[in-house]
């Protein structure tokens, strides 16, 4: 029963599927990751450095006559990609076509009238391919996607890497706060709103959750004149 000690782009989710466990409660269920689960409470956001208690698989036992046929269904965990894409003004990409690849495996259809992308992909993927045709005849937007790969937002290079995605320049995802991130803070809190202090205090991590929820209008967030 070893301890895993993770690396960037690892996910509870991926894990429990590398080691052949029913689904990621089976980890975080477990005691001995009592306080993982309290700091890390979703399963599809590690930081690297934090250490994973992998338990055994346990095997199952179902008494059955040996002179019959049986037959046994497996449900497969799901973890979902799942995504709105917007314009520069934030106003979503709705009924735009798509495509999809992650895994080796390419997906298809158009995003919801409020530019939801939502689609099963396999735990353990950490890169995929985003085409998406905002106007019909020209050629699509193409995004790289790294799926996993994003510290948690209580720390500083979770912060950095979400303003990064937003457009403010940090200057990398350093895990350092320095005056590129100041800069990128200020200019994020006066976007929305916030006082334009440059420091990472509570207001600003949950300005920029509200920002990462799918179904937050980014426009009722923005409060600056702009």
């Amino acid at each position: 029963m070893p301890y895993h000690d993770v690396r960037q782009g690892e996910t509870v989710m991926g894990l429990a599927r590398q080691n052949a466990l029913e689904n990621w409660k089976a980890i975080l269920d477990r005691p001995e990751n009592a306080d993982l689960e309290k700091k890390r409470p979703d399963p599809g956001i590690l930081m690297p450095g934090d250490r994973v208690f992998i338990p055994n698989r346990e095997l199952r036992e179902h008494p059955s006559p040996v002179d019959a046929h049986h037959k046994f269904m497996k449900t497969a965990p799901a973890a979902y990609l799942r995504v709105v894409i917007k314009d520069a003004e934030g106003a979503p990409y709705a009924g735009k076509r798509y495509a999809l690849t992650v895994a080796g495996r390419t997906v298809q259809g158009q995003l919801d009238g409020g530019g939801l992308l939502e689609v099963p992909v396999p735990e353990t993927a950490t890169t995929g391919k985003l085409e998406l045709w905002t106007e019909e005849g020209a050629e699509p937007e193409v995004w790289s996607l790294e799926l996993g790969s994003m510290d948690p937002l209580d720390e500083v290079s979770g912060v950095q890497a979400r303003l990064e995605n937003l457009g403010f320049d940090c200057g990398g995802v350093t895990g350092t706060v320095n005056d590129a991130t100041r800069a990128a803070v200020r200019s994020f809190q006066w976007l929305v709103g916030l006082e334009a202090s440059g420091e990472l205090d509570d207001a600003l991590r949950d300005k920029l959750a509200a920002y990462y929820e799918p179904k937050t209008d980014e426009t009722a967030l923005e409060t600056a004149d702009v």
